[in-house]
């Protein structure tokens, strides 16, 4: 396959950083390049943007914390919060007896 040169600008403490790190883990820019873009064309999705998977996630999260929170009617003056939630917890088991 024949290869071309790909340039980007970038803060030069960035490059030196992300440099010592890939010689680290005995890799070289080049390389990380190529893996960011086969998975880039693999998945279609930029690093860093919430993929379809991870907005579902968090809409079934949205809903389940929903569903499983105690809705608490904080009057005015009310001190002890944990005689409100016992009070409202009460009042939903008894909407189903």
């Amino acid at each position: 396959m024949k290869e071309t040169l790909v340039s980007a600008r970038i803060p030069q403490a960035k490059k030196e950083a992300a440099t010592r790190e890939f010689l680290a883990r005995g890799t070289n820019m080049s390389e990380f390049i190529n893996r960011a873009l086969d998975a880039f064309l693999a998945s279609g999705e930029l690093p860093g943007s919430p993929s379809t998977a991870d907005t579902r996630d968090a809409a079934e999260f949205s809903k389940f914390v929903e569903q499983s929170s105690a809705v608490v009617r904080w009057s005015e003056g009310s001190e002890n919060y944990k005689d409100l939630l016992r009070t409202g917890k009460r009042a939903d088991y008894e909407s189903l007896a």
